[in-house]
């Protein structure tokens, strides 16, 4: 009886040591991933092995609807400094996503998933984290026409003749060149 219970002991132990064999990868998304119809967006995941940066894998990521079957979409992620790696994927909608990672070194392969969570963006772009909406383009918009019409206001007062048309042709330039660069 103590017999199999050892044997049952040993099995169940070198069982549990082949399972744990792997390296054990931590993943973390660093920036948040966001959808946009028809176009593929910038994912990029930091990997850790016990707190430490990752370098030298090859990384391939599938991510799936964790509610809904909407097929799967592959991306393979590229290395960037301190054990980031980067790729664009192009999705269907927002929503709740799964991503199986496949991540490879020396030949040896391990899978993780974690669960990403891919919003619409909150504006026409982010800079350092803040987004620029469609209000603030609209501001920025009316502060240069105000400053287009006082350099043209300006303009009148200093000069005259061929350089007040000058000047006043190139306002007007920088007046159309302004409403086609911020017509969205």
């Amino acid at each position: 009886m103590i017999k199999r219970i050892m044997l049952a002991l040993v099995l169940l132990a070198a069982l549990l040591a082949g399972c744990s064999s792997g390296p054990d990868y931590e993943i973390d998304s660093t920036k948040p991933l966001y959808f946009q119809k028809d176009k593929a967006m910038p994912f990029e995941i930091k990997v850790l092995e016990n707190k430490n940066s990752v370098k030298g894998l090859k990384v391939t990521v599938e991510l799936s609807m964790a509610n809904m079957d909407h097929g799967s979409y592959k991306a393979k992620l590229t290395e960037g400094k301190a054990g980031t790696y980067a790729g664009n994927i192009q999705l269907e909608m927002p929503g709740k996503y799964e991503a199986a990672f496949t991540l490879e070194k020396g030949g040896e392969k391990t899978e993780k998933i974690i669960n990403l969570d891919v919003k619409k963006p909150q504006g026409v772009a982010s800079i350092n984290g803040k987004w620029i909406t469609n209000d603030d383009l609209a501001f920025y918009r009316f502060i240069n026409q105000l400053q287009l019409e006082i350099n043209r206001e300006s303009a009148k007062k200093q000069y005259s003749g061929q350089q007040l048309e000058e000047e006043l042709t190139y306002l007007k330039s920088r007046k159309k060149y302004l409403m086609i660069r911020t017509s969205f």
